[in-house]
């Protein structure tokens, strides 16, 4: 877990490596949340570097809708509250980004 966030970190860093892990997050987004993996660390861990990397590097715009679809789809009515608390904080803190709402 701990080389995960590292991965997210870095990704603040460097907008062609956020491009690159970006599908990887995109993958963690889209799997279902199960009991047996706990894969509930990873996919906040996956939120928080997705919000944060599209915060500071912006990216194009069907990217963009793709992973905010995901986020708004899955996220925000799901009943696990952590989950959907992450969510809600990314969420907020891309409405309140200028470059985001150019």
């Amino acid at each position: 877990m701990l080389a995960f966030e590292c991965i997210g970190l870095i990704c603040i860093l460097d907008k062609e490596v956020f491009l690159n892990y970006s599908k990887i997050f995109t993958e963690i987004l889209q799997a279902e949340i199960s009991p047996e993996k706990d894969n509930k660390r990873e996919k906040v861990i996956a939120i928080k570097s997705v919000v944060d990397g599209l915060i500071i590097h912006g990216i194009g715009e069907d990217q963009f809708k793709s992973f905010f679809e995901i986020l708004t789809t899955n996220y925000l009515t799901t009943k696990d509250r952590i989950l959907r608390q992450v969510t809600i904080e990314g969420v907020c803190k891309m409405l309140f980004t200028k470059n985001l709402c150019d």
